[in-house]
């Protein structure tokens, strides 16, 4: 009988423990997960970069270049050109094409490339037109796209005056 005792004990003890882990732990888990993804000033971010390394240009109206968009939204207007000692990595890269004179579904390309050199080119983007004759794409580059050290990127379309682009990326040393 103490033997059966002992062992309803250490069974009642296992479930209990059990149950406590259960009801604990993704709350633990979820105040963990919840401090992770904060970004506090000089933090890592999604792409394990430090926020002030993070590059967002807006390409548009035959400028020769894409602006960097301020964190607070704002715009300058000088051209963005990649910092002496870094490169920038292209992540991200939304066109659109505004001119309403596409044929409803042909492709269409846009280019991403160097104002200095437009043979250096970084990227083809790719789009069907819709019933407007209007196109668009988001391109995700999951290795990211080098930009090298005094460079000004720009967009074809942009560059063109028949849209405009948004190009996301980081700045990582030379």
């Amino acid at each position: 009988m103490t033997l059966l005792k002992q062992t309803l004990a250490i069974l009642g003890a296992v479930f209990t423990i059990t149950l406590l882990v259960a009801v604990i732990s993704p709350r633990t888990a979820h105040a963990v997960a919840a401090a992770l993804v904060q970004i506090e000033p000089g933090s890592a971010t999604q792409v394990l970069q430090n926020e002030t390394q993070l590059v967002n240009l807006y390409c548009t109206n035959s400028a020769p270049g894409c602006f960097p968009i301020s964190p607070a939204g704002g715009f300058t207007t000088t051209p963005y050109v990649v910092p002496s000692g870094y490169t920038l990595i292209v992540t991200d890269w939304q066109f659109s094409y505004t001119k309403q004179s596409g044929q409803t579904g042909r492709t269409y390309t846009d280019v991403l490339s160097s104002t200095s050199n437009p043979s250096d080119v970084y990227a083809f983007g790719f789009a069907v037109a819709d019933v407007a004759g209007n196109y668009a794409a988001t391109e995700k580059f999951s290795t990211g796209i080098r930009v090298g050290s005094g460079v000004t990127i720009t967009d074809g379309l942009a560059l063109s005056n028949e849209g405009f682009a948004e190009i996301q990326g980081y700045l990582v040393p030379n």
